[in-house]
């Protein structure tokens, strides 16, 4: 089978903000061995390789930026970096060698003043500023957005403010639920500190939601999702009776998530998907559970399809 079109590499977990709704603010700093890296991109390209994802912690600070990615363009593959924004003029010597397809700014506030309540660092006046300073690159970007408890009565300032500056791509996120990411976060109350609570839903459906559809429906080419998706969002974060994942996946065998240890997993939300090198993972993904599971995926529920089909 060849199924696997991306790559997601987390270069490192070093990170230079400390925000609310994210576990690297506890991890250790680790890098991923540019070796293993090389590796495990080479290894894939054989089972459908398209992109790789480079992620961290803050991608910007890993060593071996610049040589991961010549190589990943010397196999042809496209490349996406997603970054927190703090250090985008680093970025220019690398556009203008061609080497970045995509770039992913996280933002998550439209006053600076809740940028660094959520992200600890005074740091958004300086991402806007350098993607002005960026305009011949300006196509290549993508700004995301962590809708959240301190956040989501600003979204609507955000998107028009995106709107202005003429952001190509805008992501709408929404915290994770569960799963070993949010279980490293160490925080006392993650749900009550990230999550929207009653009060808060309240007031996002009655003065968030009519402006947020209206906004998306005059704006849609700036969202890469359709009206399905939106709806989604607003259910997920206004009603806990909402299945937390979606109902389909799109996961099983077309994702493949590296960790900096060189740990593998197909799944970032459950370990039982976790593999100790690239090599098991390649080697499990052509047995027959695994064509069970990729099929399953297409018409049934994410994680109790993937958990319960057996081993064989």
């Amino acid at each position: 089978m060849k199924e696997t079109e991306t790559l997601f590499i987390e270069l490192t977990q070093l990170c230079n903000l400390k925000c609310i709704h994210c576990g690297y603010k506890n991890c250790y700093p680790y890098s991923i061995d540019y070796t293993i890296a090389t590796q495990a991109i080479s290894k894939c390209v054989p089972f459908g390789l398209k992109r790789v994802v480079l992620t961290g912690g803050e991608p910007t600070l890993y060593k071996d930026l610049n040589n991961l990615l010549h190589f990943c363009k010397s196999l042809g593959l496209e490349t996406k970096l997603t970054t927190n924004g703090s250090q985008l003029d680093t970025l220019v010597p690398l556009l203008d060698e061609s080497l970045l397809d995509i770039i992913v700014v996280s933002i998550d506030a439209f006053d600076p003043t809740t940028y660094i309540k959520i992200r600890g660092r005074d740091n958004l006046p300086i991402i806007w500023d350098n993607y002005r300073k960026m305009s011949d690159y300006q196509a290549k970007f993508q700004f995301s957005y962590l809708i959240q408890k301190g956040n989501f009565k600003e979204l609507i300032s955000f998107l028009h403010q995106c709107s202005a500056e003429k952001v190509p791509v805008v992501n709408l996120l929404v915290p994770h639920f569960d799963g070993d990411f949010t279980h490293q976060l160490k925080l006392n109350d993650y749900y009550k500190t990230v999550f929207l609570q009653n009060d808060d839903i309240e007031v996002f459906q009655r003065e968030v939601v009519p402006d947020l559809l209206d906004f998306y429906s005059n704006n849609q080419s700036m969202f890469k999702f359709n009206c399905n998706h939106i709806s989604a969002i607003i259910a997920y974060l206004t009603d806990n009776t909402v299945e937390r994942r979606g109902k389909i996946c799109s996961l099983p065998l077309k994702t493949i998530f590296l960790y900096s240890d060189g740990t593998v997993r197909m799944c970032p939300y459950h370990s039982e998907w976790s593999y100790s090198c690239i090599d098991d993972l390649l080697n499990d993904i052509q047995n027959k559970r695994m064509k069970v599971i990729f099929e399953g995926s297409k018409k049934s529920s994410l994680c109790r399809h993937c958990l319960e089909v057996p081993i064989e």
